[in-house]
């Protein structure tokens, strides 16, 4: 009977699995096409019964693991192992293999929802609790995720003999850009406030962040 449990959930499994490959892409296509709708209507699917959550979709935190993943991939194919992995250096040392690497960037991006969540209550004037806290939460793992892959592809190309830094920079920029126009847009839509207001908290929100990366790379050194 352990056995034919085990089966089915191997077999659970491996739909779950493949199930990804058809849904990632569609639910990357989502965000692109229109994010912010996107990330309103993950806000309002977790409303919704447990087994009718995100039915034609990714789960926000699994769309944004997923990401990483494919990144780092795409990163150890086309610009070998990590310098994060190759030292020992100081806090270097915990990030040994490609496993922990992967963790340390999920915490290290998962801080971007966070912050914003916690941004959006805040100027809410509401108090500070888990409930509140996952909603946004989740509608910002989508951006992030899109934010990474952006920012992943502009630095994919550093170190190759055919490497155009205009291209590079462009990317880059572009990944900063859109993630300050989405922030900027979910702020107002979530406030119903004007752009301007949008555009500050989303300023604020990007400034809590890169401090708290800058901070992160400063005790890696």
């Amino acid at each position: 009977m352990d056995f034919f449990k085990f089966i089915k959930s191997i077999d659970e499994l491996l739909y779950e699995v493949m199930s990804w490959l058809l849904f990632y892409p569609l639910t990357l296509w989502r965000m692109v096409s229109a994010p912010i709708q996107t990330m309103r209507d993950s806000e309002r699917e977790l409303s919704e019964e447990e087994q009718t959550q995100f039915e034609d979709r990714l789960p926000p935190p699994l769309f944004l693991l997923l990401t990483l993943i494919i990144v780092h991939v795409a990163e150890l194919a086309l610009v070998g192992q990590d310098e994060l992995v190759r030292s020992n250096v100081g806090l270097r040392g915990l990030i040994t293999d490609d496993t922990s690497l992967i963790i340390f960037r999920v915490l290290m991006y998962s801080l971007l929802p966070v912050i914003a969540a916690t941004r959006l209550i805040r100027a809410r004037g509401a108090r500070l609790n888990k409930p509140l806290l996952r909603q946004p939460f989740y509608a910002q793992c989508y951006a992030t995720a899109v934010f990474v892959l952006l920012l992943g592809s502009a630095g994919m190309g550093i170190g190759r003999p055919d490497y155009i830094r205009e291209v590079e920079v462009g990317l880059l920029l572009g990944a900063f850009v859109w993630l300050i126009a989405v922030e900027t847009r979910w702020f107002a839509a979530e406030l119903k406030s004007s752009i301007l207001r949008g555009f500050g908290q989303a300023m604020w929100m990007f400034g809590q962040w890169f401090v708290a990366v800058l901070l992160i790379a400063l005790a890696l050194r």
